[in-house]
């Protein structure tokens, strides 16, 4: 929740959300919620298809490189200039199919271990993932441009792993499947911080503090492959003189715990989107209804209390159906193609996560037949008794990514881009 808290109280300039547009939206969209939405529905069993895991050690570890390589949205023209990331509907340009096919790769080569991944260099994301690793002045003006733009890509790709492995081996860990499984067998404290009461990092290399009798929750999860991993650890920052207001939609309580104040300090808006996106993926692949292992803790405690994974696709569609309001100076840059960054990317983040919010609640009593939630107008919140969303953030991330995103109204809507390690 400290995710969706904060979110929902941060003061956005650039984007507004529009409550009763959302509210429009999940009336007509519950039809589409309820049909069956084919491939998109079976995501995680296409991922590393004819991949020979040893383990599932070694299966935990590719997810969690994929998701940690979840980035690349501001180089797909120079993707799809050099014929790379091919997408099913013969698209090229596609930054995720481009770090799929390079995972899928490297898992093929050997098991994504730490060491494998600290020592990880230019020339094997080259290998891998078709990355150029270094410039040339060869060929015309516009070659160039491209090729620097992928070596560029090449790089956050390399530093992402590196960094990762560096963190895992630090922490005693052989691999990030072996994080994962450590945790599973071994949760966390109930407060869910693996960081000391004042915000600190743990000493040593230990990791959090264990209590044994409670189960893993999602919450848990998320919050230390953030904070023990620096590719996951995808927090904004508020625009210089922005602070916190509570007038905005808002469908949880009041987040708590040290690392939402040390959050709220830093002047930090905290996404998560990659941490989110691998509990989600873990807990749909293995503890799922389609769930192959045997381990009943696969099936993660709270998982239904994770936000949106607010990748470009969300807000694209939401702006499209007039449910994300954008500034004039936000919209000259994402309809023209121009790369996003630092306030204006936190604020179309957020904004997504509370406009799903307020769709997520308004689906939940469509389906109860108790009406539109009208009770989300903004400053108000949500009614006293009211059970909350009964939709969960993974089935509306699927209507907005898997169904609408792809189909023909709202395939080619402008998606913001964005260049960095953290950000897809």
């Amino acid at each position: 929740d400290h995710v969706r808290h904060t979110c929902c109280e941060l003061k956005s300039s650039a984007v507004s959300v529009d409550v009763i547009a959302c509210i429009a939206f999940a009336t007509h969209a519950s039809a589409a919620a309820s049909a069956e939405p084919g491939e998109a529905a079976a995501y995680h069993e296409h991922l590393f298809v004819g991949v020979d895991f040893a383990s599932t050690e070694e299966e935990i570890s590719a997810l969690l490189v994929l998701d940690l390589l979840n980035l690349g949205s501001g180089y797909k023209l120079q993707l799809a200039a050099c014929q790379l990331g091919r997408y099913k509907h013969g698209e090229w340009g596609s930054a995720f199919v481009c770090m799929l096919e390079g995972t899928e790769a490297a898992a093929r080569a050997g098991p994504l271990t730490a060491v494998r991944m600290a020592g990880w260099t230019i020339e094997q994301t080259e290998t891998h993932f078709q990355l150029p690793a270094a410039t040339s002045e060869q060929g015309e003006a516009r070659a160039r441009e491209v090729r620097a733009a992928l070596v560029e890509l090449n790089s956050l790709v390399t530093s992402a792993l590196r960094s990762a492995g560096e963190a895992l081996l630090a922490r005693g860990h052989a691999s990030g499947g072996a994080l994962v499984l450590s945790l599973l067998r071994s949760p966390p404290h109930a407060d869910d911080s693996p960081l000391e009461s004042d915000g600190s990092p743990l000493p040593g290399n230990v990791g959090p503090a264990r209590r044994t009798s409670l189960p893993l929750t999602a919450a848990s999860l998320v919050e230390t492959l953030a904070s023990f991993l620096p590719p996951f650890n995808d927090v904004g920052t508020r625009r210089e003189g922005a602070g916190l207001q509570g007038g905005r939609a808002c469908s949880c309580a009041a987040g708590g715990g040290s690392t939402a104040a040390a959050w709220r300090a830093e002047r930090a808006v905290p996404i998560l989107k990659k941490a989110q996106l691998l509990t989600a993926s873990l807990h749909a692949r293995f503890g799922g209804v389609r769930g192959q292992l045997e381990l009943p803790e696969w099936r993660l405690v709270g998982v239904e209390r994770l936000t949106v994974a607010a990748d470009p696709v969300l807000p694209a569609v939401l702006r499209a159906e007039g449910c994300l309001l954008y500034s004039d100076s936000l919209s000259q840059l994402v309809d023209g193609g121009m790369p996003v960054g630092g306030a204006d990317e936190t604020e179309i983040r957020a904004s997504t996560i509370v406009a799903c919010e307020v769709i997520r609640v308004a689906l939940g009593e469509h389906r109860r037949g108790a009406g539109p939630a009208s009770e989300l107008a903004p400053g108000h919140g949500r009614k006293e008794g009211n059970p909350g969303p009964s939709v969960s953030a993974s089935e509306l991330d699927l209507l907005l990514w898997g169904v609408l995103g792809k189909s023909g109204k709202h395939r080619h809507a402008p998606r913001h881009i964005t260049r960095g390690i953290w950000w897809h």
